[in-house]
Order: structure tokens, then C-alpha cells, then sequence
């Protein structure tokens, strides 16, 4: 596709610049196409921005951007964005990138990990002080990670959702201090490839986990933020 009549570029999080023509915004926002999409075009550039990426089986080209919005139309909960990703010679000879969106359109995806017929479920073992949280029952995780010695953190790792948490010493992690709830430091990012800490860092400061796991950063100057994190004492009865 050639790139005049460009409506507006953006880049996306790997730093892959994406535009859109304006041919191409009519086109889809006409009205035998996607209309719903009209008043949402910013929605579109954040869902670029910062929605997760996923390349197509069917087309090595293609790839699918998704993000979740609660301000969207009854019936609607994500935008979809569908690049296509490539390069091509420029007036001066020079390959550049040529990624472009293809179509773009609203829909409605359920909640991983979470719905109203899949609220979490809990599994408290007294006896070792261990609380299981699982987002998804029945369903096996593809991934986990340790965020630190006492929290577990299990995942699909394709999907970018959460199976569950297993949180150790779950008293002390919800004990309360005069000064109000304990926090604890995220050892096991650093141990992550940037892939895999970004992955997990979507994961956690998303719902369902964000309701159970408050992150936060402690800055002990301006050039350092460490991770922390604090949680969230269930609605069930645990011995605490």
C-alpha cells in the first residue's frame, strides 16, 4: 500500500511504527463496514500503542492488536486493530519499514481468567500456610513464574492471562503493620528476559490479579524504582 494520505502513525510497544491512510479510515469506518468504530479512532491509536500483539498463523505479514476498554458500546469490551507489517523502498532508495492497518473494528471478548461464571476460587492449606487463587478452574497453565519467594504467579503465556496465584506464607503477606499493609519486593522480575518481564508486568497491573496484587514502586532516588508489592486479604475465611 502506498503510504500518501497518511491520516496518522503511531508506534507500537517494540517501537514499529504503524499507519493509518485516510482511504483506508473511511473504508473501514463506512457504513456496510465497522460505523460502531467511528468515535473511537483514539481508542484505535491506544490499542496500537499498548495492546498486546499477535502474529497470524495464516499470514507471517499479519498481525492482530487487542486491547481491553470499559468505555466502549453495550456489547463491545475490546478494539482490534489488524496490521500489516513489512518494509518497501523509498524515493531515495532506501528500505524503510511500510506497516500499515489493514482493518480495525470493535468486538466483545470474555474476560480470561475471569466472568461471572468463573469467579476465583480459592483453596486455603492451613497447615502450610498456602493459598491457591485460581482465575480460570480446571484450566492447566502454560507458564509461571516467581515474583518472589512467596508468590507464584501462573499463566497462559500465549494468551497473556492468568491461571492463578499461589501465595506462601499467606499470613505474613497479609498481615497488617500500624502503618498499614505489608509490601514486599518483586526479586523475580530481574530474573525475567524482557519479553517475559514485560508479559508478566501486563499480567499483574491487569485485572483479575491487580484486585488481589497492588503494585507499586518504592523510589529510593530519582535514578531507582523498585518494584513492590502489597495484597489483598480475600473475601474468604483464612486463618490470619
Amino acid at each position: 500500500m502506498a503510504s500518501s494520505g497518511r491520516r496518522w502513525t503511531v508506534q507500537d510497544r517494540d517501537g514499529n511504527p504503524i499507519y493509518l491512510t485516510e482511504e483506508r479510515w473511511q473504508h473501514i469506518v463506512g457504513d456496510n463496514n465497522h460505523p460502531e468504530l467511528a468515535d473511537y479512532e483514539d481508542h484505535l491509536k491506544a490499542t496500537l500503542q499498548q495492546g498486546r500483539r499477535r502474529q497470524e498463523p495464516l499470514n507471517p505479514r499479519k498481525y492482530r492488536y487487542v486491547r481491553p476498554f470499559n468505555d466502549l458500546p453495550v456489547g463491545f469490551n475490546h478494539a482490534v486493530g489488524i496490521v500489516l507489517l513489512g518494509f518497501h523502498v523509498n524515493a531515495q532508495g532506501e528500505t524503510v519499514p511500510n506497516n500499515f492497518i489493514a482493518t480495525a473494528f470493535l468486538t466483545h471478548i470474555r474476560p480470561r481468567g475471569l466472568s461471572m461464571a468463573h469467579m476465583p476460587t480459592y483453596s486455603y492449606d492451613q497447615d502450610v500456610d498456602v493459598l491457591y487463587i485460581s482465575f480460570a478452574p480446571g484450566e492447566q497453565p502454560t507458564a509461571a513464574v516467581e515474583l518472589n519467594d512467596n508468590i507464584l504467579l501462573r499463566f497462559n503465556l500465549s494468551e497473556k492471562y492468568a491461571v492463578g496465584l499461589t501465595l506462601m506464607d499467606f499470613s505474613i503477606l497479609v498481615q497488617m503493620t500500624p502503618l498499614g499493609p505489608r509490601s514486599f519486593p518483586l526479586s523475580g522480575l530481574q530474573d525475567l528476559e524482557p519479553e517475559w518481564r514485560e508479559t508478566v508486568i501486563e499480567i499483574i497491573t491487569t485485572p483479575p490479579v491487580s484486585q488481589i496484587l497492588h503494585v507499586s514502586s518504592y523510589t529510593p532516588s530519582m535514578a531507582e524504582a523498585i518494584p513492590i508489592i502489597s495484597v489483598e486479604k480475600p473475601p474468604i475465611p483464612v486463618a490470619v
